[in-house]
């Protein structure tokens, strides 16, 4: 993988990684993981834990029934808080946005091609959201 490709590819799509974490080497310890990671663990949505493949009463455990989960169920791979920013689309073509205003999904994957992968997906699903909002607008109006 060529990090300026990345890099480059990265700028174009309008996606970046706020938080990026291998879980096999943060999950040695349940007793202090990354501050990030705890807020996830915390105060997630089902729609966080969902990524994770954890099941629906996930939402109600404590830290320790998540990290057990997390390990009895082997997922040691890449886990990061995507983010893109919110696109204004003024017609189906041209949009405006910035970084004052984005939106995140946290994403899992047991290795790094596939998170970009989903990542990618992840843009792209955002990107035909924005559009049909400003179909929707276009409509009412």
């Amino acid at each position: 993988m060529n990090l300026e490709n990345l890099n480059n590819e990265f700028y174009e799509l309008e996606l970046r990684f706020d938080v990026l974490f291998l879980l096999s080497t943060v999950l040695v310890s349940d007793f202090s993981l990354p501050s990030e990671l705890e807020d996830m663990i915390y105060d997630g949505d089902m729609d966080d834990f969902s990524s994770l493949g954890l099941a629906q009463e996930a939402e109600d455990w404590d830290k320790q029934e998540v990290i057990d989960w997390l390990i009895e169920n082997k997922r040691f791979g890449w886990l990061c808080k995507a983010a893109t920013p919110v696109r204004d689309y003024l017609d189906a073509d041209l949009y405006s946005s910035s970084w004052s205003c984005y939106t995140t999904k946290w994403l899992y994957a047991d290795d790094f091609d596939e998170l970009l992968k989903r990542a990618k997906s992840w843009v792209a699903a955002c990107d035909v959201n924005f559009k049909s909002r400003r179909l929707n607008k276009e409509v009412e109006a």
